[in-house]
């Protein structure tokens, strides 16, 4: 019993002088308390530090990540909970401590950025579809953005810098960052076309425009009738493969003899049959003098004849103009 009061007495001036913390001295008061005479004389074997069950947060590696990751709160629970020696623990903290001084001594002393741009002065207006940036900054060390793009800097401070622009007005923002201290540059540039480039965007409008137009206009034409679409496709023969003329192919059409197609059927045909007419009246025209050895004044007088071909006179007259090309 005597021996277990002088380790209680041992054990109560570590705790008073900080090696040991509250918690493991109970825990050594009540092992002593409960020892047996024949026990005490025992020699005792070192109790492990890390009690089963004990929080993450007070075990060594747990204090030694939180250092690593976040040294504030490391640093407090190495106070409060390991029994590493004194020297260690102000090492630790004195370490830390300079890293701190050191990031607000440099943050102080850092020079506030400057940015230059080599020609732009003022905003700007241009006509082509890129423009180069370039200017320096001040220190070299500096980190700067165009746009929210990193940029790089050389040793010297300069830098160039690639923009693509819109037509229009282009916001550009510079911005520098040295230790914390900033600074920012906005300019405008409005990019104008060229003559080329108007004449061109005139031309895709307006084929653009001419295309909704058309489009309007096949969703807004009625449903064509069965006989009418027969028509144009007896239509698109007579003219393409035979090489009748227009009034020749209507007549085919209409005659009881031929198509029967109503008048209408007929009109809608030839209004919306695609032939080349005055082709049609050329290749008449060359039948007639392989095939049949006539005059170009008798070949005339065929084509246009009410009871020949029943061209125009325009196009007969194309027929015997280009008759030998």
């Amino acid at each position: 019993m005597e021996q277990n009061l002088d380790d209680l007495a041992k054990l109560s001036e570590l705790k008073e002088k900080g090696i040991i913390t509250e918690e493991e001295f109970q825990q050594k008061k009540e092992q002593l308390l409960q020892l047996s005479p024949n026990q005490a004389d025992k020699p005792q074997q070192p109790e492990e530090k890390t009690v089963k069950g004990e929080k993450w947060y007070k075990k060594p590696l747990g204090i030694i990540a939180l250092l690593i990751l976040f040294f504030p709160a490391g640093l407090f629970l190495m106070w409060k909970y390991t029994d590493w020696h004194k020297n260690i623990k102000w090492g630790i903290t004195g370490f830390f401590a300079l890293i701190v001084i050191w990031s607000i001594v440099s943050s102080a002393l850092a020079k506030t950025p400057v940015i230059t741009l080599n020609d732009f002065e003022a905003d700007k207006t241009v006509t082509g579809s890129e423009y180069s940036l370039s200017g320096k900054v001040d220190p070299p060390s500096s980190e700067l953005k165009i746009n929210g793009k990193t940029v790089e800097v050389k040793e010297d401070g300069s830098f160039t810098y690639s923009l693509s622009l819109e037509e229009g007005v282009n916001e550009i923002k510079i911005e520098a960052n040295n230790s914390g201290k900033t600074a920012e540059l906005s300019r405008k540039l409005t990019r104008e076309l060229t003559e080329e480039e108007k004449a061109a965007k005139a031309a895709e409008e307006k084929r653009k425009a001419e295309e909704e137009t058309k489009q309007k206009a096949e969703e807004e034409k009625p449903d064509v009738p069965a006989e009418y679409k027969s028509a144009l496709a007896q239509a698109t023969t007579y003219a393409n493969d035979l090489h009748l003329s227009k009034k020749g192919v209507y007549d085919q059409l209409v005659s009881e003899y031929g198509g029967q197609f109503k008048a209408e059927a007929a009109q809608y045909a030839i209004d919306n049959v695609k032939a080349d007419w005055k082709a049609n009246a050329l290749a008449k025209a060359k039948t007639y003098q392989n095939d049949l050895h006539l005059s170009p004044s008798a070949i005339r007088d065929q084509l246009v004849s009410e009871y020949g071909e029943k061209f125009t006179a325009a196009e007969a007259d194309y027929a015997i103009q280009h008759l030998n090309d």
